[in-house]
């Protein structure tokens, strides 16, 4: 049966050029952030590092299967930009025309090469792991710096939830209640950057992690909908700040559902185009002069300004929601390659 696998695109950038694109996003926090957590930057990127080169070598469960079942036949063309693409792993550049061969006919690839590339796989899962873990903490890091700029931009607006005082004095207590946060999410960083760890120290860190990214993105939900839910005066009327939005909203990430369903586009990541990049920088743009006309004494949205921020509030939700599946589709990806390393556990002999 010919493959219909498609590697990712040609058009790759170093692993260096997504981690920029990251640090510049994240260096984009408002000065509470910073002064919280004032190494996250650093230590996030330096994880990330270990989670962008697992996702690099994903082509490896595809190739693995290809060589362990002969019933699987994968074009030339397509053999070649895989085997391409992952050569910086040695089991794979050592025995390019065996593995080619294994996956272009109805042969299967010699044990010690299967065996090889399972080893490889092992460190793939915790890299995965840690690529998981790292865009968990940038999906509530764009999140809190976009909602803190839309609340400084509104907060002291004479047209914006003034009939509702405790509400307003509500979201200010919930944000000031995350950057301190940010510096847990740092010490477990910190922590699972630690040489030697354990699998099942991984797992108790990553548990630690869940709770503390759980609490940040529950109170961001809180935050999100009750900003949408402010009331606003426009003119003689009074409508919800959500209801300001005139326009259909293009999405940046332009959709999980579609963009970045089949966890085969994973491989985006690394392409110019890719679309959580993109989600990640375009999120924060937008409310700059914004922010700069809310330092004023006496400061007044206008309709226009209302719209921009209920767009940014929408554009919010929108890439919470995508990064959120971009994550579970890594998590399906994360336990094909458990499933194959138990399989060469399960059968070393007693």
């Amino acid at each position: 049966m010919m493959s219909t696998m498609h590697p990712s695109s040609s058009s790759l950038i170093s692993e260096e050029s997504i981690l920029q694109t990251l640090q510049t996003a994240l260096d984009q926090a408002p000065q509470e952030f910073k002064e919280a957590a004032p190494t996250l930057v650093a230590n996030l990127t330096a994880l990330a590092n270990t989670g962008i080169v697992a996702l690099k070598t994903l082509p490896f469960v595809a190739i693995l299967k290809h060589c362990e079942d002969s019933s699987q036949v994968m074009s030339i063309s397509n053999a070649t930009e895989v085997v391409r693409s992952t050569q910086h792993v040695s089991v794979i550049s050592n025995n390019q025309e065996a593995i080619c061969i294994a996956l272009t006919s109805n042969t299967v690839a010699p044990k010690e090469i299967t065996d090889g590339i399972r080893h490889k796989l092992g460190g793939m899962g915790n890299g995965m792991l840690a690529c998981s873990l790292v865009f968990g903490v940038v999906q509530v890091a764009i999140t809190s710096y976009s909602l803190w700029n839309i609340w400084q931009a509104i907060k002291n607006a004479r047209n914006v939830g003034r009939r509702c005082p405790q509400k307003m004095q509500e979201i200010q207590n919930m944000l000031d209640r995350i950057p301190p946060m940010f510096q847990h999410l740092n010490e477990i960083i910190v922590k699972l950057r630690r040489e030697g760890l354990t699998q099942r120290e991984i797992t108790f860190i990553h548990a630690d992690f869940d709770g503390i990214h759980g609490a940040i993105n529950d109170d961001l939900t809180e935050i999100l909908t009750e900003i949408s839910d402010l009331e606003v005066i426009i003119g003689t009327s009074h409508i919800k700040l959500a209801q300001c939005r005139k326009q259909v909203v293009i999405n940046g990430i332009g959709g999980a559902s579609s963009g970045i369903s089949g966890f085969a586009n994973v491989g985006l990541l690394a392409t110019f185009s890719n679309p959580v990049l993109l989600g990640i920088t375009g999120v924060l743009a937008g409310i700059n002069i914004l922010l700069a006309v809310a330092c004023a004494t006496r400061y007044f949205c206008s309709e226009k300004e209302l719209e921009l921020l209920a767009n940014k509030l929408e554009e919010v939700k929108a890439f919470r929601r995508d990064i959120a599946n971009w994550q579970r589709d890594l998590r399906t990806k994360r336990l094909e390659v458990l499933s194959e390393i138990r399989k060469a556990t399960a059968a070393i002999p007693e």
